[in-house]
């Protein structure tokens, strides 16, 4: 299956292309994390937001798969625990389609990409850049397929694989084996935050 994250925005700067190539190299085989990006429409002054948000929420759903799992990033979705948000990203697996993760412009998105999501999560109340979260979205993804196979040493991230065999052969502390037995990983699930719809 492929995680597929569809962004809205181009020409990211060269540390979040980065950091994310960096967490996509992570994913096991099984679950491919796939960046596909929307070209930003532009803005030419105040009245013009909402209608640029239109024109980007056509080419968003233009580009989504016929059979997909939707999750779209908006403040009014659900937020979840870093154990809860692991135990989803988990359980994909079994859905038997791709996961689209939608994130859209400065705007946000319209009520129709609102209604035709399956879920709608909420990462936090803060506001991040944009660019941020791609990287942040990458590792939140990466620290959950990895999760869920750490307790046995074979956690897909490259710090998480063996992590738990590493552990109990030098002892290691009682909060990494705590996160271990969670499932977390030692790369874990960030507890970092972003305004989940993209704004600037």
């Amino acid at each position: 299956m492929k995680i597929i994250l569809l962004a809205v925005g181009t020409k990211m700067p060269g540390w979040v292309q980065e950091g994310f190539n960096d967490y996509q190299k992570r994913f096991p085989s099984e679950m491919k994390l796939v960046l596909e990006e929307i070209p930003p429409v532009k803005r030419n002054g105040k009245g013009s937001e909402e209608k640029a948000k239109e024109l980007e929420a056509k080419l968003i759903l233009e580009a989504l798969p016929k059979k997909a799992y939707i999750i779209a990033l908006d403040e009014r979705g659900k937020q979840y625990t870093s154990l809860e948000m692991g135990q989803k990203v988990g359980s994909w697996q079994s859905l038997g389609m791709d996961v689209v993760l939608i994130v859209g412009g400065p705007n946000g998105l319209t009520d129709e990409i609102r209604q035709k999501a399956n879920e709608m999560w909420s990462l936090s109340k803060l506001t991040l850049p944009h660019p941020l979260v791609r990287v942040f979205l990458a590792e939140t993804r990466c620290g959950g397929s990895c999760s869920g196979r750490g307790t046995q040493g074979r956690g897909s991230c490259t710090g998480c694989r063996g992590s738990s065999r590493r552990g109990s052969r030098r002892g290691g502390s009682a909060h990494q084996h705590r996160r271990e037995q969670q499932g977390q990983g030692r790369c874990g699930i960030p507890a970092g935050s972003h305004h989940p719809d993209g704004r600037q």
